[in-house]
């Protein structure tokens, strides 16, 4: 994009008695290209913006699965009485692992989905200073007509 508006910049510099004039068919094919960039980098990061949602979903889902595979396994294991003849702080301990492993599993899942947001984050904000540059350069221009 920097090439465009060096090229756009270079067009729009063009005067004096023997210069060039304008040509005003380039500057708006340029400033198409300009548009068509834009607009491809906003769909891209759109894209970005869908693929993380969904993996915030299929995140959310695993997350809620586990948790009810947990009780299901916990109150199978009650019902059938498979610990009664085990010592309390055994089956206490059991169940323990148990409610810690969900929480490893979300936690390694927060960090995950964190680092993701943090990598859209980076991106967005890549563009966004890319966007401002573009539209500082380009106020900046000035036409000289000659």
């Amino acid at each position: 994009m920097e090439e465009l508006f060096n090229q756009l910049e270079e067009e729009l510099s063009k005067q004096g008695l023997f210069a060039r004039r304008i040509d005003l068919d380039k500057c708006i094919e340029i400033l198409h290209t300009l548009k068509t960039n834009y607009e491809s980098s906003m769909k891209e990061a759109d894209k970005i913006i869908s693929a993380r949602n969904e993996i915030l979903a299929n995140a959310d889902a695993i997350a809620k699965k586990t948790i009810k595979d947990a009780g299901k396994h916990g109150e199978y294991t009650v019902k059938t009485g498979r610990y009664i003849y085990r010592d309390g702080e055994e089956s206490d301990q059991l169940f323990s692992s148990t409610g810690e492993s969900c929480e490893e599993i979300f936690d390694k899942t927060k960090k995950q989905i964190d680092m993701i947001f943090r990598e859209v984050e980076e991106y967005l904000d890549s563009m966004a200073e890319l966007v401002r540059k573009n539209r500082e350069e380009l106020k900046a221009l000035k036409l000289k007509l000659k």
